[in-house]
This record gives C-alpha cells, sequence and structure tokens, in this order.
C-alpha cells in the first residue's frame, strides 16, 4: 500500500490548513455545480418525444442545430426560464437571422416587418447589447402544454423561417 501523504509527525497547524484547504475544495466543487442550472425537465422529456437531436447549454438553455438544404445550418435556442402569463406557461425561443454594428437598414427593417405579417407563431424583434451590437431574432413563445407533434413544427418553421431571412439580408451562414 502506498501513502501518498501522512500526517504522522507534523504539525497540528498544517494538518489544519490542508484539511481546510480540502474543505474549501469541496464547498468549490458543490457550490459551482449549483451555479449551472438544470434544463427544464419537461422541456427535455417533451423534446426526447419529438425525436430531435438537441445539446444542453450551460445556462440550463437547449441548443438544437438543423441541417437545411444546400448544406445549410441554423439553431434554435429554447431558454431555461418560463414565462407565465395567467395559467400559462411558456418556453421562449429564439433564433437568429443578422447581426450587426448598426441598426439594420431601412430595406431590411421594412422585409422584417412584411415577414411578421405572415407568421402564424412567433415575430421578430431587434436586440441592442450596448448600442455596439445589433441582432435581428425571431422569437416564439412555445406553450408548456405543447404536444411534441407541435412543438417539432413550431421549432422546425422558426430554423427554416429565420435561416432563409437570414440568406436573404445577410452574407453567409453564422447561425
Amino acid at each position: 500500500m502506498t501513502v501518498l501523504f501522512s500526517f504522522r509527525g507534523k504539525p497540528r497547524a498544517a494538518r489544519r490548513i490542508l484539511c481546510a484547504t480540502v474543505l474549501w475544495l469541496a464547498c468549490a466543487v458543490l457550490l459551482s455545480a449549483q451555479d449551472s442550472p438544470e434544463a427544464d425537465r419537461e422541456l427535455v422529456a417533451l423534446l426526447n418525444k419529438t425525436g430531435l437531436r438537441y445539446g444542453l447549454m450551460n445556462t440550463g438553455g437547449v441548443r438544437l442545430q438543423f441541417s437545411l438544404e444546400n448544406g445549410r445550418t441554423h439553431q434554435v435556442i429554447i431558454k431555461r426560464e418560463r414565462n407565465t402569463i395567467g395559467n400559462l406557461q411558456l418556453w421562449e425561443a429564439v433564433t437568429f437571422a443578422w447581426k450587426g454594428t448598426h441598426r439594420p437598414s431601412a430595406q431590411i427593417s421594412h422585409r422584417i416587418l412584411a415577414d411578421n405579417s405572415q407568421k402564424k407563431i412567433g415575430a421578430w424583434e431587434l436586440v441592442s447589447r450596448d448600442d455596439t451590437e445589433y441582432y435581428l431574432v425571431f422569437n416564439v413563445k412555445i406553450p408548456v402544454s405543447c404536444d411534441p407533434v407541435s412543438l417539432k413544427a413550431i421549432l422546425l418553421a422558426a430554423a427554416f423561417g429565420a435561416d432563409r431571412m437570414e440568406a436573404d439580408i445577410a452574407e453567409g451562414d453564422e447561425f
């Protein structure tokens, strides 16, 4: 049997410091595990029934990557937090179509507003971070009571619609 460290012959202060260090490290590991929220269990169970592949994010959200035609891909993120209106609980799914250092042009803004009028669920939003980065985000509110078939249809519609917009107004396939 190999002994890596022995307390025999060590001063009591050294033993206390070592024990305090081990206790501190154990607490740090426990606290860091608590800092990363778990994904919504009902959402994960529902996604498992859709057959869609997804990944869990360290924020507790869920990321889905869709492979589309012409080699394009698009991501949809479902946030962990739920929104409540009366007795209705909603998940929020977002997907991006454009990123810039300035507000979108009037032509792009008009295109987004026209596209909003055609949507059955969800809407385009302009999101800004400190007036240095701007994003066009398609945002869908999904009822927690949604069935797997409807959830899959909603997520696919969001991904295809946002990717189509991205292809029309942006260069490349960033999102």
